[in-house]
């Protein structure tokens, strides 16, 4: 017969015992988890410190319910075991969703489709919106979004929805829809267009030395160039002006340009709009709303 857990000879004074140990480790895991992250984190990634950090935390745990329920209680593991067994198939029953997301957990820790920081958008309803990476749990992935909403997201859903890592990604398109009053002269719009893009220093390719140099390389990468056929180098991300509907009386044109920081995207268009519809003005032409 496999063995049972017997408290019957436990007294009072080691109920009392095992419980100061586990209170004890509980502190003294969080205090390491604490430490080697303040020590860890400025000299290597973030997430190796986090990994390393959660490992030494668990282990502290582990000891401390070793020493409270062997060394005190003299629970043998063959026969906790085995009481756990008695109760395993309703925790598991209970807890499928929790295990799906630990399981899910480690191998977003293993496989790393996401990192501590990224700019990432979780699909599924609701969607998420675009929202910064700051905590990677055993059973959660939290993220936090420009108007600093938090969102806890099951690991499971990391794993089964759609995921875009705008930061994994280098850089990402952005259009915006214009309308103006017919007739126009399309080549002058456009050179306008072009011009005030270029201008603004968070536009590509009008980037500092040391982002086109990371773009350049991004470009290299095969996945990445197969999406810009014949082109590339950084006039792959030269902005483009194409006309999407025309009639008597307006014409309506889609403005394609590229970014790095997608966390600034409603900055960068709204400056971008502000000064084209100065240039615009000047120029005479008018914007429909």
């Amino acid at each position: 017969m496999a063995d049972v857990i017997d408290l019957s000879g436990v007294t009072i004074e080691q109920i009392l015992v095992v419980v100061l140990i586990l209170l004890v480790a509980v502190f003294l895991a969080k205090a390491a988890n604490a430490l080697i992250r303040r020590y860890l984190d400025d000299r290597i990634s973030k997430n190796w410190s986090k990994g390393l950090a959660r490992i030494i935390q668990y282990a502290i745990l582990g000891i401390g319910l070793y020493i409270g329920f062997y060394e005190i209680f003299r629970v043998s593991v063959s026969a906790l075991l085995a009481s756990l067994g008695i109760v395993g198939l309703a925790i598991a029953f209970a807890s499928q969703q929790v295990i799906q997301n630990a399981i899910s957990g480690i191998l977003i820790s293993t496989t790393r489709p996401i990192r501590l920081e990224d700019w990432v958008e979780v699909g599924g309803t609701p969607d998420t919106g675009v929202g910064r990476v700051k905590d990677i749990t055993l059973l959660t992935t939290v993220l936090r979004d420009g108007d600093g909403r938090i969102s806890y997201i099951p690991n499971s859903m990391i794993l089964t929805t759609k995921v875009i890592n705008y930061t994994k990604s280098g850089f990402v398109a952005l259009r915006v829809r214009l309308t103006v009053m017919s007739p126009i002269d399309f080549g002058r719009l456009k050179q306008i267009v072009l011009d005030v893009a270029d201008e603004d220093p968070l536009i590509l390719p009008n980037v500092t030395e040391e982002e086109r140099s990371a773009v350049a390389k991004i470009i290299e990468i095969p996945n990445i160039r197969a999406m810009f056929e014949h082109k590339h180098d950084m006039s792959a991300l030269n902005p483009r002006v194409t006309i999407s509907d025309i009639s008597e009386t307006k014409v309506e044109v889609v403005v394609k340009f590229w970014i790095r920081e997608i966390s600034l995207k409603d900055e960068i268009i709204s400056g971008f709009l502000s000064k084209l519809r100065t240039r615009l003005e000047n120029e005479g032409i008018r914007l429909i709303e």
